[in-house]
């Protein structure tokens, strides 16, 4: 089983993001914009070059990949880590008036620093909406 085609999964959560905002009392911004980095990190390419542990490069299709990160995130360490990948990435190859717009982060935007972005995380929320995501939107396949 495997989603309809690779737009499948980050559109998942893109809608989950934005229920998440727009009809969930206390919605935080830290994780409206967490479930929107889980969703850019899932848009892969059709084939993605990949090396294994001994260095040897190898393709993949984008469902395997894609499989592979929705295995990943059920846990805290693996979603955590794929966020603040996000985040770090958002942070180093955009110019910093970009960055700090993009993630509500700086002087003038709803978190002063990326530490107070990250306490407002809604970690139970995002567990909840990585659960079985992978089953989830493979089953919206009829293929």
């Amino acid at each position: 089983m495997k989603p309809s085609n690779k737009d499948a999964m980050p559109a998942y959560f893109v809608e989950r993001a934005e229920n998440y905002w727009n009809y969930s009392h206390g919605a935080t911004l830290a994780t409206h914009l967490s479930l929107y980095l889980i969703a850019n990190y899932l848009n892969v390419d059709e084939v993605v070059d990949v090396s294994d542990e001994e260095g040897n490069k190898h393709q993949l299709n984008w469902f395997d990949v894609q499989e592979s990160i929705c295995n990943s995130i059920q846990t805290m360490e693996g979603v955590s880590e794929i966020i603040f990948s996000e985040m770090i990435q958002i942070i180093e190859e955009m110019p910093e008036e970009q960055a700090e717009q993009q993630l509500a982060i700086g002087k003038d935007f709803a978190y002063k620093t990326g530490s107070d972005f990250v306490e407002d995380i809604d970690w139970e929320q995002i567990l909840t909406s990585t659960k079985l995501c992978w089953k989830l939107v493979s089953m919206n396949n009829p293929g």
